[in-house]
């Protein structure tokens, strides 16, 4: 079912990128997802192909969706629609991801991937981590998992690599991981003196004391905190429009199938 969704999609010359959940099973950074997450092209021409592959995979409008129109896809909204069938999946669209760059910018640093549903443009790493630092806790292990990756995939990382890696790890087991399996990101320690004492314990083999460990996992909890308190102060102009138009009875009805024209 969700292979023939995505051969809609390239029947109908939509333009997408592959994010969130999945991305980051496809990238082996997380072992489930359950949902489908494009990115589409905010334009209207692809809007329009969109719609028409999404009717033909007999979709339904499910939860709080405006229409799929361009200045809702620009204004940052999500969409969300259930794809019926023997393999029944929801999926989820946006057409302005949070903290992403332009469409063609994320495009251009994606990624062509063979997945179990054929060979599909996925988000590149370094965009994806930006779309993961969302409210939930759980996204911040995954973010650490897709920042190895990256790493593991540079071959030779530089030290600006490694001060990117830094920057986006948040949990103590990655941060320990990222020690041990890259033991040349202690150079780029010295730029981050908040984990250079930490980092150097791991890196010789010896276990932090207490003190230390409860000092660096108040400073990862910290950041986690501002990045989850940035992802609201995003999200509250989307969702006050969001009720504006629950308001105005402008929402698809839940359930309803996906029509061309509306």
């Amino acid at each position: 079912m969700i292979a023939s969704f995505f051969q809609s999609l390239s029947a109908h010359d939509v333009e997408y990128l592959l994010i969130s959940g999945q991305a980051t099973v496809v990238y082996g950074a997380a072992s489930f997802s359950e949902d489908i997450d494009i990115w589409l092209r905010p334009t209207e021409a692809n809007c329009g192909q969109f719609l028409v592959a999404l009717q033909s995979q007999d979709a339904k409008y499910y939860k709080l969706t405006p229409a799929l129109t361009l200045p809702h896809l620009q204004q940052g909204h999500g969409f969300h629609f259930a794809i019926e069938g023997t393999d029944e999946f929801f999926l989820d669209v946006m057409g302005v991801p949070p903290r992403a760059p332009s469409f063609d910018e994320a495009m251009g640093q994606s990624r062509s991937i063979q997945t179990e549903w054929g060979r599909l443009p996925v988000v590149g790493i370094k965009h994806l981590v930006e779309i993961k630092k969302t409210q939930r806790m759980s996204d911040y292990p995954i973010i650490g998992q897709l920042v190895l990756k990256f790493l593991e995939e540079q071959g030779d990382p530089s030290t600006e690599d490694y001060l990117w890696a830094l920057d986006n790890t948040f949990t103590l087991p990655e941060l320990r991981q990222l020690i041990r399996e890259h033991p040349a990101v202690m150079h780029a320690c010295e730029r981050v003196p908040e984990l250079k004492a930490y980092g150097e314990r791991i890196a010789d083999g010896s276990e932090p004391d207490e003190e230390l460990e409860s000092l660096t996992a108040r400073w990862l909890s910290d950041r986690v905190l501002a990045s989850q308190a940035s992802d609201r102060q995003y999200w509250r102009p989307i969702i006050r429009s969001l009720k504006e138009l629950k308001k105005l009875g402008q929402l698809m009805p839940e359930g309803a199938d996906v029509v061309l024209g509306l």
